[in-house]
C-alpha cells in the first residue's frame, strides 16, 4: 500500500474540479460562439446548447460527482495496487 486516504481523497477532488473547469470552459465558448454569431448577423448558425440554461447546477454538479467519483476510483486503482 503506497498510499492512503488522504491521497484518494486528494485525487477525486483534482479530478472533480478539473471536469467541472471542463464544463465551465465548454458553456464560456459556446457562449462566445453564439454572441460572435449574433454579431456578425448569423442568426441561423449557432451552437446547439446540450441542456437549457436552468439546469446549470445539476450539469455542475453532475460533472463535479462524476470527476469526483471517477479520479477516487482511479486513484485507489493506482494508490493501492
Amino acid at each position: 500500500m503506497k498510499a492512503g486516504a488522504g491521497s484518494l481523497f486528494a485525487g477525486a477532488s483534482a479530478e472533480a474540479i478539473e471536469e467541472t473547469s471542463e464544463e465551465v470552459l465548454a458553456d464560456f465558448s459556446r457562449v462566445l460562439f453564439n454572441g460572435l454569431q449574433e454579431l456578425k448577423g448569423n442568426k441561423d448558425v449557432k451552437m446547439k446548447e446540450p441542456w437549457d440554461d436552468e439546469h446549470l447546477f445539476d450539469r455542475y454538479a453532475m460533472s463535479f460527482l462524476g470527476g469526483f467519483i471517477g479520479g477516487g476510483v482511479s486513484s485507489a486503482t493506482f494508490d493501492f495496487s
